[in-house]
């Protein structure tokens, strides 16, 4: 039994990877970098030293994703003297991964409830309250806004660092903060080698669509390929402004850049784990703003998942929980579940966006606390869908068979069997109306945000040995004394 949800069919999906190769065998991206371009050259690809172009042969296309690995890990950082959590790519039960949004300048503060500007002390409540949710898994930084802004994402990522128990996933700012950010992760590791062993970390490489790759984001695959972590290899459209208006246009633009940065990875390192990064974003053609919750977005992403893990075996991570709101309100609440639901059932690898407001503007900790549950409930259809059996149809149909009209199934083997597996709720209401009365009357964001104040409460950083901090402390002093003086 597939359990995805099928948007295109085999041939389909043989038609458009079709295309996609000969548009990277015949027209090919602009690549922004001397050093990259050198080396495709020698490794077989064709190169317009006057423009940048960059054509891949078909063949090299094939030898470069026949590399591709099938199965990798993704490590967090070692806490309390013992190692962190390891997430087995793909999820060894069929199920998904949950990244928290990015970038987001803004805060919703949990204990006010009140916006303001996004601090440096918010990042780190931010990776405490990560470590502390059962159903997210990775957690990437945002962008305060009381640092150096030359410096920002160096100061953001270690604040990470030392806050989390979770896999890092790194947005750079600059292409002269990678170095930083590099030996950042090293030094949380305890050196590059236990880094490689451990990858603790992640990093988005993203193309400028339409088909051109900067200089940062290349830089970025070779420094990512150095150090041993993972990329995640990212196209961003937005539907009808730097992708066609329709759903496949908008699917292959992606694929195509994707494709062009998977593809220079493999050649430059085989072996390298990557992820297919796409994530569409739509345009509202009244008032030319981009969008992220659209229903025209989330079916493209979901059609890119399926589409570029069938053809080529990528996992792919995309957009999953997010909203255009400015609040956590009923309009998050409809859009992050319609979001995640379709890419989940797509086949995507990662979830991402948990905790986003505002098109990726804002954070909100008790959002994130939210979408920690409304995961848990995806997570359960994937498992009952995952396990739909027609044995377990059979052992049913023999109590269909045997109980009386009228009788009831509270008693058989086949009940007892399962009763324990239903899906309970930590903050969805299921009490009667009275409890809920004599309890105060709480909504869903009034029992989020209990729930958050109590994580927090109890949530501790990790325990770092003392030489780790004193050279994470030294990098970041070093960036700001380089970069931002």
């Amino acid at each position: 039994m597939n359990s995805h949800h099928s948007f295109l069919s085999g041939s389909e999906i043989g038609e458009l990877a079709d295309k996609t190769a000969g548009f990277l065998s015949d027209r090919g991206v602009e690549v922004h970098h001397e050093g990259m371009c050198e080396k495709l050259e020698r490794l077989g690809a064709e190169i317009d030293t006057t423009s940048g172009n960059v054509r891949f042969p078909r063949k090299l296309q094939e030898q470069a994703l026949m590399s591709v690995p099938r199965n990798f890990s993704l490590a967090a950082p070692d806490h309390g003297g013992s190692s962190g959590p390891v997430l087995p790519i793909p999820h060894p039960a069929g199920s998904f991964y949950v990244c928290t949004g990015t970038g987001a300048r803004g805060y919703l503060d949990p204990e006010t409830g009140k916006y303001r500007p996004l601090r440096i002390e918010d990042v780190q409540t931010w990776g405490r309250l990560v470590g502390a949710l059962e159903n997210v898994d990775l957690c990437a930084f945002p962008t305060p806004t009381d640092v150096p802004p030359e410096t920002v994402d160096v100061h953001s990522l270690n604040a990470l660092l030392k806050s989390t128990t979770k896999h890092v996933w790194i947005q750079p700012h600059t292409e002269q903060t990678l170095p930083y950010l590099f030996d950042l992760c090293a030094a949380r590791a305890g050196g590059q080698e236990n880094l490689k062993e451990r990858p603790l970390a992640s990093v988005i490489a993203c193309s400028l669509t339409p088909f051109r790759l900067k200089a940062m984001d290349i830089e970025v695959i070779l420094q990512a390929c150095e150090y041993g972590l993972p990329v995640h290899a990212s196209s961003l459209p937005v539907i009808g402004g730097t992708s066609p208006i329709t759903t496949v246009g908008t699917v292959l633009t992606a694929a195509i850049e994707v494709l062009a940065m998977v593809i220079m990875t493999q050649l430059i390192k085989p072996g390298h784990p990557v992820f297919a990064l796409a994530t569409a974003l739509g345009m509202d053609m009244m008032t030319g703003r981009a969008v992220k919750a659209c229903p025209e977005a989330m079916q493209a992403n979901a059609v890119s998942a399926q589409f570029l893990t069938e053809a080529y075996g990528l996992p792919v991570h995309t957009a999953g929980l997010t909203s255009d709101t400015f609040d956590a309100d009923g309009q998050a609440m409809v859009e992050h579940s319609l979001y995640g639901l379709t890419v989940a059932a797509a086949g995507a690898a990662i979830l991402g966006r948990a905790g986003e407001l505002e098109a990726a503007k804002t954070f909100s900790p008790v959002q994130l606390v939210v979408d920690d549950e409304i995961v848990a409930a995806l997570r359960r259809l994937r498992e009952l869908q995952v396990g739909l059996t027609l044995e377990e149809q059979s052992s049913a149909w023999k109590d269909i068979l045997a109980v009386s009209p009228g009788g009831h199934f509270l008693e058989t083997e086949h009940t007892l069997r399962h009763c324990r597996e239903a899906f309970r709720p930590e903050l969805f209401s299921r009490q009667s109306r009275d409890a809920w009365e004599a309890g105060g009357r709480k909504t869903l964001i009034d029992r989020a945000g209990d729930r958050c104040r109590e994580l927090l409460a109890g949530a501790k950083e990790p325990e770092i040995p003392g030489a780790r901090i004193e050279e994470m402390k030294r990098i970041v002093a070093e960036a700001d004394r380089i970069l931002a003086t």
